[in-house]
């Protein structure tokens, strides 16, 4: 509502539109910012101060997290000074002073890896409140400084983003938390082929040996650990953004989430409390799986007979990557007070869902926003 004046400076108008029954912490952030834009000196200058500070107070109460609260403020300073260098006639600042709050979440959509579920209860969880950022081009990663910037000269302000092609970015960048999730590698790769050889009618001739090597040396090769890894220059001269970097996935990082497909559940409650912590509250139940392939007896005999050499080459990588998070997931599962409490809750929450008529949808292709990326 009070978005567009926001965006054009326009700072009564964002506080003669701002709804004080409002429960969006985006439009107390905004309300915040026009009051401290609006102050002047005299002797209600100190209430002029507390209304602000109320607005931003307010704003936490509805969800935003302090560091958001922050960045709202740190904007008017930014902003005060631009518009005092303006009146001086000194050259303008550097600094992009575009308003820019990040996502809360941003969901780096790995292939077969449960991310329709996910991206249902993020539909629910947000009230559809979730930007679909892919790549123009197919197969290319999308460099997480493209989302920044969309984000930035944007109207629109998602709470939750979701994309197949991005890259991980920094940690003070694009959103509040990266979440991911990662499949036994093997069940990955037979659910791709099932995919693509049984829905998608692509590849159908080719037996599951014949599938894997044609693609063993390009992006199904060890793709969750491509698909995790930080991109440097020379991955994306290379393999077009999609270079193995093992060594730069750092599951400490205390705004990256990595679930596993298989404990899919726990990994949710997991994540529910990590978002709390960041004062983001969001039911992420769901009703049950969406997009799963069926699994199919004659592939399934074909990955027994294959040599133990070519699944090697395509998923040693990812069988890495995978202890590695089942382990960091349960040392934060350990952490959490009352763990299987908040497991039988979430089940229940989930069973109320499975039972209700509620209609979520999740944006087809045609409906995704795809971002120009160069060729290099």
């Amino acid at each position: 509502m009070t978005l567009e004046a926001y965006q054009l400076g326009d700072w009564q108008a964002v506080i003669d539109a701002h709804p004080l029954e409002s429960h969006d912490p985006q439009e107390w952030l905004r309300y915040g910012v026009a009051l401290l834009q609006t102050m002047e000196p005299g002797p209600d200058v100190g209430k002029q101060h507390q209304r602000a500070a109320l607005a931003f107070v307010q704003a936490e109460k509805e969800g935003a997290t302090k560091e958001e609260v922050l960045a709202a403020q740190r904007q008017s300073v930014l902003l005060s000074v631009q518009d005092a260098l303006k009146i001086s006639g000194l050259p303008n600042l550097k600094e992009n002073t575009e308003p820019y709050c990040r996502a809360q979440i941003l969901h780096l959509h790995g292939f077969k890896c449960a991310g329709s579920t996910f991206i249902w209860a993020l539909e629910r969880a947000t009230e559809g409140q979730v930007a679909y950022l892919e790549s123009d081009q197919p197969n290319r990663r999308l460099p997480w400084q493209h989302v920044s910037q969309h984000l930035r000269t944007g109207r629109h302000q998602p709470k939750a983003i979701t994309s197949h092609l991005v890259c991980l970015p920094p940690q003070d960048e694009v959103s509040l938390l990266k979440v991911a999730f990662l499949r036994r590698p093997l069940a990955r790769l037979l659910s791709a082929y099932r995919y693509e050889t049984r829905v998608r009618n692509k590849h159908k001739q080719l037996s599951l040996e014949r599938y894997i090597r044609r693609h063993r040396s390009g992006v199904l090769a060890n793709y969750q650990t491509r698909h995790l890894s930080p991109q440097q220059e020379e991955d994306w001269h290379d393999v077009r953004g999609w270079g193995a970097r093992p060594e730069l996935i750092d599951l400490e990082r205390p705004d990256l989430f990595v679930g596993l497909v298989e404990r899919y559940d726990e990994s949710m409650v997991a994540l529910e409390q990590t978002l709390q912590s960041l004062g983001i509250r969001l039911d992420l139940a769901y009703p049950r799986a969406i997009n799963t392939t069926r699994s199919d007896q004659d592939v399934e005999s074909q990955a027994d007979a294959l040599p133990r050499k070519l699944l090697l080459e395509s998923t040693e990588l990812d069988e890495r990557l995978y202890q590695r998070v089942e382990a960091r997931l349960d040392e934060h599962i350990n952490s959490i007070p009352e763990f299987d409490k908040h497991l039988d809750d979430f089940h229940v929450r989930c069973q109320e869902l499975s039972e209700s008529l509620i209609e979520i949808k999740i944006k087809p292709p045609q409906k995704w926003t795809r971002l120009s990326v160069a060729e290099s």
